[in-house]
C-alpha cells in the first residue's frame, strides 16, 4: 500500500472552462500479486487551495496487467475501469474501461513495442451527457545507450469526448537517466488534434530516499488530453510517495536481501518465485541492463552479485518478460509505463 500526496500548479481534471490554479492531491495505491496476475488499485482527491478556479474532484482506477512470452517476443494486457468526480464550479462525471494490449519484439539492438488502445465510457456535465471514447493505437522504439534509456513513439487516435471530435496524432520522444538515488526523465511531443497543434514537454526529477520513500518533481506544457479533453498548460508539480503498509505472505522469501561487505561493495542476494518458468534473468543498472540468467531450483530463482553501496534499479525477466512483484522493495515508475524495484547498499 502507498500513499501518494502532492501539491501542484496545473488545469483540473476534465475542466474546460476554469484556469489554471493550485491543487493539493491525496491519493492512496494498492499493488498486489494474484497470481499471475498483478493488480494496481489506486484513487486520489484534490481540492484548489487557491487561484481564481475552484474545484474538488475524487478519481478512481482498477488496473490488472498481465503477460505470455511469444519466442522471443512478448505480449502484455493492461484492463482498467476507471471513473471521475468532478465539483465546483460544475458539475462533470465519467466512467469507462480501458484496454490496451502490446506487442513486445526486439530487433536488433532495440525493442518495438505495438501498442493499440481502446477506450469507451459516458460523461455527464451539468445538463449535458456524452460518450466517451479513443480508439487507436502507437508504436514505440526503445533502446538503451550507455546509461540513457530512449525511446520514440508515433500514435494515432480516433476521439470523442465531448470536448473534441476527430483525429489526434501525436509524435514524441523520451529519455531518462539514473545516477545513484535519483532519475532524471524529459519528454517532448508534438500533437495535433482538431481543436490545435501544439508542442510540449516535460521533465521530471525522482529520488528514491528509503525502499518505502519516494519523491518526485515534475513540470513542463502538457497537451490536451484526448481521453476528458482537458486543455494543455505549464503545469508544475511535487509529491512524495509513502509506503507504510507492505504485507507479506510468512512463508514468501524476501526479493532482496543485502549481506556481508565483500570486495568494494556487499553481497546481494536475488530471489524470485516463479512457478512455470523456464528461464528467469535479472537485469538492473548494475547489469548495464543486460539480463545475467539466475540459478533455478524448482519454481524459485536465485542469484548473487557483489554491488557497489549507492541506489539500484532492478527487475526480473521471466522467459523473456519484465516481472517485478508487489512486495520488491522501493517501486518506482521508470518513466516507460513499467515498474522498477530498488535497493539500496549501504558503504
Amino acid at each position: 500500500m502507498w500513499i501518494d500526496a502532492s501539491a501542484s500548479h496545473a488545469q483540473p481534471p476534465a475542466d474546460t472552462r476554469g484556469d489554471a490554479t493550485a491543487y493539493g492531491l491525496l491519493g492512496a495505491r494498492l499493488l498486489a500479486d494474484l497470481g499471475g496476475l498483478d493488480l494496481d488499485l489506486g484513487g486520489r482527491t484534490g481540492q484548489a487551495v487557491g487561484g481564481v478556479s475552484e474545484g474538488r474532484w475524487i478519481q478512481g482506477d482498477l488496473v490488472l496487467r498481465a503477460g505470455r512470452r511469444l519466442g522471443t517476443s512478448a505480449i502484455r494486457l493492461a484492463a482498467a475501469g476507471f471513473g471521475l468526480d468532478y465539483s465546483e464550479p460544475f458539475s462533470y462525471r465519467a466512467a469507462g474501461a480501458d484496454l490496451r494490449p502490446e506487442l513486445v519484439v526486439p530487433v536488433g539492438g532495440t525493442v518495438w513495442v505495438l501498442a493499440p488502445r481502446l477506450t469507451a465510457g459516458a460523461w455527464s456535465a451539468d445538463s449535458l451527457q456524452g460518450d466517451l471514447r479513443v480508439a487507436g493505437g502507437g508504436l514505440e522504439i526503445q533502446r538503451s545507450l550507455g546509461g540513457l534509456d530512449a525511446a520514440a513513439r508515433i500514435e494515432l487516435l480516433d476521439v470523442d469526448n465531448g470536448v473534441t471530435a476527430g483525429l489526434f496524432a501525436v509524435a514524441g520522444a523520451r529519455a531518462s537517466r539514473t545516477r545513484g538515488r535519483w532519475t532524471l526523465a524529459g519528454e517532448l511531443r508534438l500533437q495535433d488534434s482538431p481543436l490545435e497543434t501544439a508542442l510540449g514537454g516535460v521533465v521530471s526529477l525522482t529520488g528514491v530516499i528509503t525502499p518505502d520513500l519516494a519523491l518526485r518533481v515534475e513540470g513542463g506544457r502538457f497537451l490536451r488530453d484526448p481521453l476528458f479533453g482537458t486543455p494543455g498548460s505549464v503545469g508544475l508539480s511535487a509529491g512524495v510517495s509513502v509506503r507504510p503498509v507492505r504485507v507479506r505472505p510468512p512463508s514468501l522469501t524476501p526479493v532482496v536481501s543485502i549481506g556481508d561487505r565483500a570486495e568494494a561493495g556487499r553481497a546481494v542476494r536475488f530471489h524470485l518465485r516463479a512457478p512455470g518458468a523456464q528461464r528467469v534473468e535479472l537485469s538492473g543498472d548494475f547489469t548495464a541492463w543486460e539480463p545475467v540468467l539466475m540459478e533455478g531450483r524448482g519454481d524459485r530463482w536465485q542469484l548473487t552479485l557483489v554491488l557497489p553501496p549507492g541506489l539500484h534499479h532492478f527487475g526480473f525477466l521471466v522467459d523473456g518478460e519484465w516481472a517485478v512483484p508487489p512486495n520488491a522493495p522501493g517501486l518506482v515508475d521508470d518513466g516507460w509505463g513499467r515498474l522498477n524495484a530498488s535497493v539500496v547498499v549501504e558503504p
